[in-house]
């Protein structure tokens, strides 16, 4: 092990650049907002008035609004919510323990 090989681990789990964004609509279960600067498939953290938070997976685009549909309960959701963009797809971790 490196003499820096822990301040290398540190900086590469950083988050150092966030994208913003704000809900303006909820229908349903599809929440839009206006941002963040995002692509399909990625993971987006709604922040819920009280500190909750909710998860959610950009599925489209409309005009220059955000669709995204929620991974969690989204009660609590109301327009002015802020969405940040978490830079990375959902993930699910498999291994050996899965095969039947």
């Amino acid at each position: 092990m490196g003499l820096f090989d822990k301040y290398e681990t540190l900086i590469n789990q950083t988050e150092t650049v966030r994208s913003k964004g704000q809900v303006i609509r909820v229908q349903g279960l599809m929440v839009e907002s206006q941002g963040p600067i995002c692509k399909i498939g990625e993971c987006c953290t709604i922040f819920l008035p009280g500190g909750k938070t909710a998860q959610a997976e950009v599925i489209g685009f409309n005009e220059k609004r955000v669709q995204l549909m929620p991974l969690t309960d989204i009660s609590g959701i109301v327009p002015g919510c802020e969405v940040y963009a978490k830079g990375h797809y959902l993930e699910v971790l498999v291994g050996d323990e899965l095969l039947g």
